[in-house]
């Protein structure tokens, strides 16, 4: 993983933290809960993806080492 991968992951958790506290505060209705649940759906996105882009990776990195052995 990259440092720019994790600055993007942090970015999109506290951009759904500051969405939601913002949302939530409009109508003076503020629940903790909903603003946790929002923070770690998010940071669960980034991981997916983050996870998929590895495993892309080293897919690839295997694709690449049988097209050198033949």
């Amino acid at each position: 993983m990259e440092t720019r991968d994790i600055v993007f992951s942090l970015v999109m958790v506290m951009s759904a933290f500051a969405l939601t506290y913002r949302w939530l505060n409009r109508w003076d209705v503020g629940d903790p809960v909903i603003v946790l649940s929002a923070m770690v759906l998010v940071g669960a996105l980034a991981l997916l993806l983050l996870s998929i882009e590895a495993r892309l990776r080293r897919i690839e990195a295997q694709i690449n080492a049988k097209e050198r052995s033949l």
